[in-house]
């Protein structure tokens, strides 16, 4: 196993020339150190199933993930070992480098989040071996991303009471609690009642909401079904419409996406389409994208025209 560490975007491209002249590594592993040590050590339990060469990347700011993505060679397996919000920035990397017509990487998951949405939809066991057997053994799929305003999403996009929810919490309290801080901070924005009304173009027909969520995934938050009929491969994205106002209504809806059943909920809609916007009167109406906050109103959602390789588990249902 060789472990490679980056101090700067200036190093992945020396990383790229040396590895050009040598065995092409089959795993490159990008990593955020601040994930703590219980994640670095699961990381190496893995690490002890695999045979072969290993290069771990380290990232050191914000954004920077997105940088060594850009410039990893197709030529190597790539994995993310983060929670859904590192996977985004990813992502987008990979994306930028297919804009200008440049061949990526397919891209593998350790998931290492609060919620690993992306597992869970793909069918992930999260034990060290399965894991470690997925690194060696996924399958292949093309997967066209949702974009958000020019940032590419492989879950969804949202507007309304999650996503504030997710613009108001705080990472300190984020580490120490995880998913139980979504809970209180959710709670809190309930109680507050006051909400931006948005206004939705899809299909070519208009219509209003206080909440939207486009969604690629059938998952939300972990476990929990939005969109039952949702999946990665399908071109196009299920638009989750929610129409009542008030206190009471948030609550009924977050119950019923406790159940699973917010789809089914009266005075929620579900549409199918490739392109929506989204637009509100409010200034700072928030936006939250693969769970994190992210740019304001309007929105213009819609697929990519670029696919990226998506590693899947073998047997998975999505594969």
């Amino acid at each position: 196993m060789r472990i490679g560490n980056t101090n700067k975007v200036a190093d992945i491209s020396a990383y790229s020339s040396v590895v050009s002249n040598i065995a092409i590594p089959k795993v490159t592993v990008i990593f955020n150190p601040c994930a703590g040590r219980a994640n670095r050590k699961y990381l190496l339990e893995i690490f002890s199933w695999l045979p072969g060469n290993i290069t771990l990347i380290e990232t050191q700011h914000p954004g920077h993930a997105r940088e060594i993505a850009f410039r990893i060679p197709s030529t190597t397996r790539l994995f993310v070992a983060g929670g859904d919000g590192t996977i985004n920035e990813v992502l987008n990397g990979l994306v930028d480098a297919r804009i200008i017509g440049r061949n990526i990487p397919p891209l593998g998951i350790i998931p290492m989040g609060t919620a690993n949405v992306l597992a869970i939809e793909i069918g992930m066991d999260f034990r060290t071996e399965a894991i470690a057997d997925y690194v060696q053994n996924g399958v292949e799929a093309d997967i066209f991303p949702g974009m958000a305003n020019g940032r590419a999403f492989m879950l969804m996009a949202g507007v309304g009471a999650d996503a504030q929810t997710v613009a108001d919490i705080s990472p300190r309290l984020k580490r120490w609690i995880g998913k139980g801080a979504y809970v209180w901070q959710g709670l809190i924005t309930t109680l507050r009642g006051n909400q931006p009304a948005f206004t939705i173009t899809a299909n070519g027909q208009t219509t209003h909401a206080t909440g939207v969520i486009a969604t690629h995934a059938a998952h939300y938050a972990g476990k929990y079904i939005l969109a039952p009929d949702a999946s990665l491969r399908h071109h196009n994205l299920d638009i989750i419409i929610l129409s009542a106002t008030g206190r009471i209504a948030k609550l009924r809806y977050a119950l019923a996406l406790l159940c699973s059943r917010l789809s089914q909920s009266k005075d929620v809609r579900v549409i199918k389409t490739k392109e929506i916007i989204i637009c509100s009167s409010a200034p700072n109406a928030a936006l939250q994208i693969d769970g994190e906050a992210w740019g304001r109103l309007p929105c213009h959602v819609c697929l990519s025209d670029h696919a990226i390789r998506l590693i899947m588990p073998l047997g998975s249902a999505t594969a």
